[in-house]
């Protein structure tokens, strides 16, 4: 109906708004026009209304209510209930992804899901991104609970792999020349695996 008045008008209904221009091409039926300005005003009208309710639905988060669930994500952390941190984490990620807090545990969150190589990341990030003393000792601290963890994993498998019945048969260790190109990166695999600085 609103296309049509407007077509009537003259005007191209996508790319022409009545009520945004005052030059209408043909105002020869003023009751045609003046229809088709308060259509227009009434979708607007609606739309407007649409956005209050969803602006009232969302209150915007204050730097309390972004504080309450820090303390919420730490407490749940503290009773070790990592759904409910990952429920709060996520909320404050997409708030404030900055925050060297949040940071801190997605890192321990990461931690606690067995992904030590994530957690590692994102502590050696924020330690480098963030100079305040406070965070740069949580990250320090995350970063030696990750290389614990990851040498404790290492043993693990190491006496796993000992202690297999089918240890008693030999094996055959072969070594093969690399590129020349290559040999930095595969120096510095051997050095993490061997556990010895490159």
């Amino acid at each position: 109906m609103l296309s049509k008045t407007i077509q009537n008008l003259g005007v191209n209904p996508n790319t022409h708004n009545p009520i945004a221009s005052p030059h209408v091409t043909n105002r020869s039926n003023p009751s045609t026009f003046r229809s088709a300005q308060m259509a227009s005003q009434c979708s607007n009208l609606e739309d407007l209304r649409q956005n209050n309710r969803d602006s009232y639905s969302k209150p915007p988060m204050t730097d309390s209510s972004v504080q309450q669930l820090l303390d919420q994500v730490a407490q749940a952390f503290d009773r070790q209930d990592y759904r409910s941190a990952t429920v709060c984490l996520k909320k404050l990620w997409k708030l404030q992804p900055e925050n060297p807090q949040v940071q801190l545990y997605r890192g321990r969150l990461y931690e606690a899901a067995g992904k030590l190589e994530q957690a590692n990341t994102t502590y050696k990030q924020l330690l480098k991104a963030v100079p305040t003393p406070k965070i740069m000792a949580q990250a320090r601290q995350g970063i030696d609970r990750v290389e614990k963890l990851t040498q404790e994993q290492r043993q693990q498998d190491i006496a796993r792999s000992v202690s297999a019945p089918d240890q008693d048969k030999h094996g055959l260790l072969i070594l093969e020349s690399i590129d020349p190109d290559r040999r930095t990166a595969a120096a510095r695999s051997l050095s993490t695996i061997m556990n010895v600085d490159a």
